[in-house]
């Protein structure tokens, strides 16, 4: 019933029409989304004012939802700029940027960068193809820079022919562009320069303040640094629902069909953002290989010989020993104790005695070979006589 669910669009009652545009929406699938996009684009060249804005959101979203292969995504948002630009929120070209930087792999970049490029050439064309296209080419611009009549003064000079036919806030998208061709083209810095100096006075806050920064960007930091700051940006974050989706449900409430449908993603989308996370993400699969399997592991740990235990009953006093505990405690006094004895023993073997004269002969060799002495005559505390026995021993 497709066919005649298409025939329904053209119907004079607006309801038939809506419910047929709602229809077409939740029965799109891998398989006709590609006929089903192009009928309704078709269509939206002579769809009445108060039906478009509900056709571009949700072409936009089966286009996103499910295009095999990107470039048509891209080709079909162009076509809704061109043919209903006015009814084209900026969520819609902001979701095409979002694409385009999240998805490197092929030649998406640098298809939409060239595509863009010539969307922007005529005089004539809608400002929000100005907008996507500055921000496409000031980030994926240099990928065609060395086609012929594609060069980077040849990309400012497609943008700037607009710069008077469109508003503050896609002057700022110009103004940031500008700045990155020139950091990547010296031959676009002379004819970036008199922009920003005659924007520097500009009534708008963000022209004079991005003109004033990057005027004077480089005189401020050093070329490695300019080139991070105006290297391409990052890849957005993947949000659970696209803000073309939070549209939808606030038009339609939760309880659609089309939002249903909407916020449950494709086949075609979950292969995507499996590729994209395989690209961005770094996986250490190597190193895995690498490393040896776990139960070969576990037989080395158990035919190792356990030193540490060993160690440690080494280490352990023995229970049936009581005095072992205390010789180890003894032999583990600090040194200060056998310096302060050496410096007693000298300081007595020099000082003359009491009686004012060197103990007898005989009295030092029994201090030398028995280890012992009289306390009265060396001078030593009688606890400090086992780790003097110790010590000579």
């Amino acid at each position: 019933h497709q066919a005649t669910v298409l025939v329904s669009l053209k119907d004079a009652d607006i309801s038939v029409r809506r419910r047929a545009l709602d229809l077409l929406f939740v029965i799109c699938d891998t398989d006709n989304a590609e006929r089903i996009v192009d009928e309704l684009v078709a269509h939206l060249v002579v769809a009445d004012a108060s039906i478009r804005e509900e056709m571009v959101l949700k072409i936009a979203i089966l286009a996103e939802k499910y295009a095999t292969d990107l470039r048509w995504y891209v080709d079909t948002i162009l076509k809704l700029i061109s043919i209903s630009g006015d009814y084209v929120g900026d969520s819609v070209w902001h979701r095409v940027v979002q694409i385009v930087t999240n998805h490197p792999q092929g030649d998406l970049q640098g298809y939409a960068a060239a595509t863009l490029f010539v969307a922007v050439s005529p005089h004539r064309c809608h400002e929000t193809t100005v907008s996507v296209a500055a921000y496409v080419l000031g980030e994926f611009g240099f990928l065609i820079a060395e086609r012929p009549g594609m060069s980077g003064d040849e990309q400012f000079h497609v943008l700037h022919q607009h710069w008077f036919n469109v508003d503050t806030k896609t002057r700022a998208i110009l103004i940031s562009t500008y700045a990155k061709l020139a950091n990547l083209y010296e031959e676009c810095r002379p004819l970036v320069a008199p922009v920003f100096a005659r924007s520097k006075n500009s009534s708008d806050v963000e022209v004079q303040q991005r003109c004033v920064e990057y005027a004077s960007i480089r005189e401020a930091f050093s070329p490695e640094t300019v080139e991070d700051l105006l290297r391409e940006m990052p890849p957005f974050e993947d949000k659970r629902r696209s803000a073309l989706e939070l549209r939808l449900l606030e038009t339609e409430g939760e309880d659609s069909a089309a939002v249903t449908k909407a916020s449950m993603p494709s086949e075609v989308e979950q292969q995507r953002a499996l590729q994209s996370a395989q690209m961005l993400s770094n996986s250490p699969i190597e190193e895995e290989e690498e490393m040896p399997p776990i139960d070969e592991q576990e037989d080395e740990q158990e035919d190792a010989p356990d030193y540490e235990q060993e160690d440690e009953q080494e280490d352990e006093p023995d229970e049936d020993e009581p005095g072992m505990e205390e010789e180890d405690e003894q032999e583990d006094e600090p040194d200060e104790e056998e310096e302060e004895f050496d410096d007693q023993e000298e300081s007595q073997e020099q000082a003359p005695d009491a009686g004012g004269g060197e103990p007898p002969e005989d009295k030092k060799e029994d201090v030398v070979e028995n280890g012992s002495a009289n306390p009265v005559v060396v001078g030593i505390p009688k606890e400090l006589i086992p780790a003097m026995r110790k010590a000579f021993s």
